[in-house]
């Protein structure tokens, strides 16, 4: 949703309700409630660009049963809700040059059980970066 001011809001939701049966045991790994927010700010003059996004992600709990390897014996295993959050700010100068910086999971998150459901985020992560565009540069 286009906002005043150069504010953009964008959001989803979705809900899954997964069964997924085996020996009676609901094997699902799919978290059943997702969601996830946006807020980006754009300024924009004649040789300068600036556009600062923030996204946040949140996964709801999910309980479960995982299988041995023989398929034979289950074990309950809790999954905690988490929500991720990332910011990003980007700087682009008589448009050849882009700065751009990002802290992604803000609030350091790390879950107890790595799993495929889960982050592979060993914490907050920095980056930053710097592009030139050589055909900008020689019009």
């Amino acid at each position: 949703m286009k906002c005043p001011y150069g504010f953009t809001v964008k959001a989803a939701y979705a809900y899954v309700h997964e069964d997924m049966k085996q020996n009676g045991y609901n094997v699902s790994s799919t978290r059943p409630h997702s969601a996830t927010l946006g807020l980006n700010y754009e300024y924009t003059r004649k040789n300068y660009e600036l556009n600062v996004a923030l996204n946040g992600r949140f996964l709801s709990k999910l309980d479960t049963y995982e299988a041995n390897s023989t398929g034979d014996q289950f074990t309950a295993v809790h999954y905690a809700g988490y929500q991720n959050w990332r910011v990003t700010v980007s700087q682009r100068l008589f448009g050849a040059y882009m700065l751009q910086a990002t802290v992604d999971n803000i609030f350091n998150y790390k879950p107890d059980n790595i799993a495929s459901n889960s982050p592979m985020s060993p914490g907050t992560t920095f980056t930053v970066g710097l592009s030139v565009n050589i055909d900008e540069l020689f019009r």
